[in-house]
């Protein structure tokens, strides 16, 4: 399907806005949450270590190049389950990197003949407004 603003949705992307509306109706205030427990091989009743508090770690891109479908879809998945526990009433912290020192990231400013901290702020810009023509929450700046 196509947004508003005429960005087409692929379908995995389309199928998570479907199933964050269907949360959102009959989300009607309980915390049920199940996660797969890859160690237990079971969905099982999320339960937080410490009560109403989540804390929730993604590990973000090496910006040495633009982002792809697979960059999109791990930061809309992750953003769909963030607003989800804030909506439950979970203190959230949520942290995500974006790493700008590493291999590739030295590589492509050597092959292209620019400065490393030119490459890292260009390719940062596009990535988050990649994420912004995804609709996905901006994160705080550090």
């Amino acid at each position: 399907g196509r947004g508003e603003r005429g960005l087409f949705l692929p379908r995995f992307l389309y199928r998570m806005r479907l199933e964050w509306q269907a949360i959102l109706l009959t989300g009607s205030g309980h915390k049920m949450l199940k996660i797969y427990n890859t160690l237990t091989r079971q969905k099982e009743e999320f339960k937080p270590i410490h009560p109403g508090k989540v804390g929730m770690y993604v590990c973000g891109v090496t910006i040495y190049d633009h982002c792809h479908i697979g960059h999109g879809r791990t930061f809309v998945s992750f953003d769909v389950v963030a607003r989800y526990l804030r909506y439950a009433g979970y203190d959230l912290t949520y942290v995500r990197n974006i790493t700008d020192v590493d291999d590739p990231l030295f590589e492509r400013a050597e092959r292209d003949g620019i400065d490393l901290r030119e490459l890292a702020a260009r390719e940062t810009d596009l990535f988050r407004d990649d994420m912004a023509a995804l609709r996905v929450l901006r994160w705080a700046e550090t």
